[in-house]
């Protein structure tokens, strides 16, 4: 089974039984959803000072469509793409939402379509994330927009989970068996270059998903981590965020 395959079934029975939009289903943090929110967060503020009434957004791989209502307040319309027609069927249904079964990797539109393109938790499932962002460059109008996520590579907690494989072999074995997916990490310098490569001029960042107490804490102690956590989010350097994000400017 390829990796494509195994995202897309994983992604289909996260959104059958409801899981994954619970995520988004309230406004309030708690340590089941504060690194989505947060990540929602960062990227709704990146987009705020761009958006402009009749704008047209394009949200790759785009789940139940956390970010749509956002956009139609901006004035913009919204095109949510994911690979699981389980995820499309549950973006909410309104005047300026429009929803479409496809890749990342062959975007389903043509040329210079948007102007603005998202990819939130999207780029870290792929083998080659090159493939992605060169289709995120052909549909994105020129002085467009782009906003993309991906786990924070230099970030303490995940640098000390890297380096916990006995403490991961052992929990695993505790779990049902079943297909691992694994997350790719960047560097901002690594997103930065790819994104020049294909033509883009960064123009903003952000960091997300704050852990001043880290791994193993989060999983003995979830509750103190996430109140601590909680309360620096967005305050302390990039090395103690999970997550990072870059806007990116098409030259």
């Amino acid at each position: 089974m390829s990796r494509q395959d195994i995202v897309t079934q994983h992604f289909d029975a996260s959104a059958r039984d409801g899981s994954y939009a619970e995520f988004y289903a309230s406004t309030e943090h708690t340590p089941h959803n504060h690194d989505f929110l947060a990540r929602v967060d960062c990227v709704e503020r990146l987009l705020s000072g761009y958006l402009k009434r009749g704008m047209t957004v394009l949200d790759l791989g785009c789940g139940p469509g956390p970010i749509s209502d956002f956009v139609l307040s901006q004035g913009a319309r919204y095109t949510g793409v994911d690979v699981s027609q389980a995820m499309l069927d549950r973006v909410p249904k309104r005047d300026g939402v429009e929803t479409k079964i496809g890749s990342s990797e062959a975007i389903p539109f043509g040329d210079n379509s948007f102007d603005a393109v998202v990819g939130m938790g999207l780029i870290e499932y792929f083998d080659d994330p090159r493939l992605t962002l060169k289709e995120i460059a052909r549909v994105t109008r020129r002085n467009g927009l782009a906003v993309v996520t991906v786990p924070n590579k230099r970030s303490l907690n995940r640098f000390i989970l890297r380096h916990s494989e006995v403490v991961t072999m052992l929990y695993r074995m505790r779990k049902p068996a079943s297909k691992v997916i694994v997350h790719r990490e960047f560097t901002p310098g690594e997103l930065n270059t790819d994104m020049t490569n294909f033509g883009f001029r960064r123009v903003g960042e952000a960091y997300y998903d704050f852990k001043l107490l880290p791994y193993p804490i989060t999983r003995i102690s979830s509750q103190l981590a996430f109140m601590i956590n909680r309360r620096v989010e967005g305050k302390l350097p990039g090395f103690f965020a999970n997550g990072y994000i870059g806007s990116f400017q098409k030259q």
